[in-house]
């Protein structure tokens, strides 16, 4: 087959699994084809070979089962860069960014900045921040030996080990007690066991580690929130990404720990996605 048909019924075949069947075509065939997806387009008289059409038919099928697109070709883009994930790690979505845009609205980008990373998986929101400030040390923790593996090839990748330091540990038990924080940012599981709103694909393919917190949901988000202010310098910050309905839970959990200025944000789609605040100290 060449490439126009084959991307073509590649899209019909995702029609009633994706929201972005055309775009999945291309980046699988992309993938197969050692090339970006745009390079595509002009070459769709090009004949596929048989080990390719066999690459990407195997990928078709393990899609239309709903494996993450993410998984099958083994990146996936996060702000500025582009991060390697494999099954050992949640993929990085558009809403956790929101941590970063709370950071670069804060932080000078021109004085030392102290930032702990907790459940780094990826590493996306670690090494996001420490490509956007330079004089950044971050510290990133993750209780996922494998998770670590995935982090430090990114990191190495990107160029920005110097920066960081990973701790392997669930959440502070690996950080040194007497260490402190401008920023402590967090994207911790925050599914209730049986939730309503996770997908099948996500819980089938993902992570549990890094997916549910226990019956209520709020387990993790609520072991933060009492931990993090013995690690935040006076006046550092806690912002923690949570579920589409407990924005309001974790706001009265950061007030009756003490915390000041507690607020949150919402994501693209207009759900309250992230919430913080400050610890005066």
């Amino acid at each position: 087959m060449i490439i126009h048909s084959s991307l073509k019924q590649a899209a019909v075949d995702f029609f009633n699994i994706s929201d972005s069947p055309q775009l999945d075509a291309e980046l699988l065939l992309a993938h197969v084809l050692g090339r970006n997806r745009h390079e595509l387009r002009g070459k769709g008289d090009q004949a596929l070979s048989d080990l390719e059409s066999t690459h990407f038919n195997s990928l078709i099928t393990r899609r239309q089962q709903g494996e993450p697109i993410a998984y099958l070709i083994g990146h996936q883009e996060f702000y500025l860069d582009s991060f390697v994930v494999t099954p050992a790690v949640l993929i990085p979505r558009p809403e956790t960014e929101l941590l970063i845009d709370i950071v670069k609205s804060q932080a000078d980008p021109t004085s030392p900045l102290d930032l702990l990373d907790l459940g780094t998986g990826s590493g996306a929101i670690g090494l996001t921040l420490a490509g956007l400030f330079g004089n950044a040390k971050i510290t990133m923790t993750d209780v996922s030996i494998e998770a670590l593996e995935v982090a430090k090839l990114n990191a190495k990748r990107l160029q920005r080990e110097s920066q960081i330091t990973l701790l392997h540990g669930a959440w502070f038990a690996c950080v040194a007690s007497t260490s402190r924080y401008d920023f402590i940012l967090a994207n911790p599981p925050y599914l209730q066991d049986n939730d309503p709103h996770a997908e099948a694909a996500v819980l089938a393919y993902e992570p549990k580690l890094a997916l549910s917190a226990g019956p209520s949901g709020l387990e993790a988000l609520t072991h933060i929130i009492d931990m993090a202010p013995r690690f935040l310098k006076p006046n550092g910050q806690l912002w923690l990404e949570h579920g589409i309905n407990q924005a309001a839970a974790v706001r009265d959990c950061l007030t009756e720990r003490g915390f000041s200025q507690v607020r949150s944000l919402r994501d693209l789609a207009q759900i309250e996605r992230v919430s913080g605040g400050q610890w005066v100290g």
